[in-house]
């Protein structure tokens, strides 16, 4: 199970040309683990058409499944929490988790990144490997489902560990956002116009929000005004 999970990781991480020269190596691994049988065909399938394919497209399709919108985000706090303030605390949580299991984050990947989640559940024992991957079911089936809605490839990898995991989620047991046309990922994604030091906020109001300037003083100019 630890072998496929990691392979698994690996096909949803970012594409990089090394990964599918390993091709057969991860079809055999994947083949041999009885829990993904249902999904053995497809997955040598995947696996050679990644191969075979322009490394721009696979990065593009990548982009398009996972990088737009929080649907099929593949961070697992963000179908958790979302923007709360749990999330800080939940983060600490979990790279103390990663720490008491000797492992340690290289890298600038947030502890929550799903290949990065299950890279861990590949470092413990089958017993223990399947209760992480139990614990996070409902964002799986909430980013299989988004996946499905996009007519993504990449929802054959989370039907894959819904397999391992043995357990399907509960439909909409995961706050989601289901508006994924261009204006409601902007609206969603934008952040908050700032407002320093009691500025009338209706003074500088547009509609759109405006991109914040540094007005202060450089060092340079307070030493010419000194000298003039």
């Amino acid at each position: 199970m630890q072998a496929a999970l990691q392979v698994l990781a690996r096909l949803l991480h970012y594409p990089q040309a090394e990964l599918f020269r390993h091709s057969v190596a991860m079809t055999a691994i994947l083949s041999a683990e009885p829990a993904l049988q249902p999904w053995q065909d497809e997955l040598a399938v995947y696996v050679q058409a990644c191969r075979d394919r322009d490394l721009l497209d696979l990065q593009a399709e990548h982009v398009a499944s996972f990088d737009r919108g929080r649907q099929c985000a593949l961070y697992l706090f963000e179908h958790r929490f979302g923007d709360s303030r749990e999330r800080g605390p939940a983060m600490v949580e979990l790279r103390q988790l990663y720490r008491s299991a000797g492992l340690d984050i290289v890298g600038r990947e947030l502890p929550d990144y799903l290949p990065l989640y299950l890279e861990y559940c590949a470092s413990l024992d089958p017993a223990a490997a399947l209760a992480a991957l139990a614990a996070i079911v409902d964002v799986l089936g909430a980013i299989e489902r988004g996946l499905a809605s996009r007519h993504s490839r990449y929802r054959l990898i989370l039907q894959a560990l819904l397999s391992l995991a043995g357990a399907r989620p509960e439909a909409d047991t995961v706050a989601m956002d289901r508006d994924d046309d261009g204006v409601a990922i902007d609206r969603a994604w934008a952040e908050v116009p700032v407002e320093f030091m009691g500025a009338d906020p209706g003074a500088c109001r547009t509609d759109r929000a405006q991109a914040v300037r540094w007005c202060a003083s450089t060092p340079v100019e307070e030493n010419r005004r000194e000298r003039t």
